[in-house]
């Protein structure tokens, strides 16, 4: 997971696409889309890189968070994804077991945050 300026560096190498020109800088909250999930986040970028994209196991972000502890299921999938790669049985229903127990903090950082993202 590469996020901001690591984004901006595996975009500037060609690992992800995109560009990462200056740009007048943004900060807020951000409820951004990956393949149908949305995804929350801090968005604090002075460059025009994609909010957030995926190619393979090469997740890129310009949204801070902690994306993963605000977003469980999309730390589950990635989980799920790099453990089949490498062969490794993951339960993933011990992973949302876990996930259930923040569920409600979670619920009520998006609420928040959600509000703050639309603004």
């Amino acid at each position: 997971m590469a996020v901001a300026t690591g984004h901006e560096r595996a975009i500037k190498l060609g690992l992800l696409g995109g560009t990462a020109k200056a740009k007048a800088r943004i900060s807020k909250f951000e409820v951004a889309d990956i393949r149908g999930q949305e995804i929350l986040g801090y968005l604090n970028s002075a460059t025009d890189a994609p909010v957030i994209q995926k190619l393979g196991l090469l997740l890129g972000t310009q949204l801070h968070g902690p994306v993963f502890a605000k977003n469980p299921a999309l730390a589950d999938s990635y989980l799920a994804e790099i453990a089949k790669v490498q062969g490794v049985d993951l339960a993933i229903d011990a992973l949302n077991t876990n996930a259930s127990l923040v569920a409600g903090i979670v619920d009520q950082v998006w609420e928040l945050e959600r509000e703050l993202a639309s603004e």
